[in-house]
């Protein structure tokens, strides 16, 4: 559906979210992909190696302003929590990699939902973001330039959104991520164990009215059950979410069962 992000997971953490209302926020250190931080390195390093020879003011200035973004770029690592969503709702590698074989896509309204988060954490005061993940290297390079330019030009604070950009080998994913900074002493910060690691998660209340974002809902390829959707229907009536039926699809696509 236009406009619709949607959240691959398993039945269990979908029943979760509807009955608690809330999504557990991965800090950015324990993210699947290992890359993120070090990429971001690589990157400014380019986008800095650029501004060097471009610029045209005076070489020991320029010396001195970029010598305070390396500085900076040492000390910067925020406590960033993301939560994930991918543009495309029904894709084999997000199946096989994000869902479980019982999975489900859930469909929000991007706008809508960004909207509501966005208003719901100003007014706490607490910075988040909602953006799509650039994976071209030469458009993180671009970014990083304007960013360098305007430390040097316009004396402004250095920012990176480090935390949008990753290695083109992860654009199967289509990735739109939610963002937010950790400065809430309300904030549930917890650590929690996966299969093989544990890691650190903050649990984040949905503001009111947010089930109205809900668009549609896909079930695995993989998944064998046939009635399903018939249940995933009384549940969502039981939690008082209205939804077309029509829009809750099982996935047809030509996958061998798991």
């Amino acid at each position: 559906m236009d406009n619709s992000v949607y959240h691959y997971t398993s039945l269990d953490a979908f029943t979760k979210i509807i009955k608690g209302e809330k999504l557990w926020f991965t800090h950015i250190d324990c993210l699947n992909d290992t890359s993120e931080y070090s990429h971001y390195d690589i990157v400014l390093e380019k986008a800095i190696d650029e501004v060097k020879k471009e610029t045209i003011i005076n070489t020991n200035e320029l010396e001195n302003r970029l010598d305070i973004i390396h500085k900076f770029k040492k000390l910067f690592h925020p406590d960033i929590y993301t939560f994930s969503f991918s543009n495309n709702g029904n894709s084999i590698p997000m199946w096989n990699y994000y869902s479980e074989v019982s999975g489900i896509s859930l469909g929000f309204n991007k706008i809508l939902l960004t909207k509501m988060m966005s208003e719901y954490y100003i007014r706490k005061a607490i910075a988040f973001s909602g953006n799509d993940i650039i994976y071209d290297e030469d458009k993180q390079i671009v970014m990083f330039k304007e960013n360098i330019y305007k430390t040097i030009n316009e004396s402004k604070n250095l920012e990176f959104d480090f935390h949008i950009i990753k290695k083109d080998c992860f654009k199967y994913e289509d990735e739109y991520r939610f963002a937010l900074l950790s400065k809430n002493k309300e904030s549930d910060i917890n650590i929690i164990a996966t299969k093989t690691d544990l890691k650190k998660i903050c649990i984040v209340e949905l503001p009111e009215g947010w089930k109205k974002t809900i668009t549609e809902i896909y079930i695995s390829p993989y998944n064998k059950s046939e009635n399903l959707k018939q249940k995933i229907i009384e549940f969502l009536e039981f939690n008082k979410i209205k939804i077309d039926h029509e829009r809750i699809i099982k996935s047809e696509l030509p996958v061998r069962q798991k």
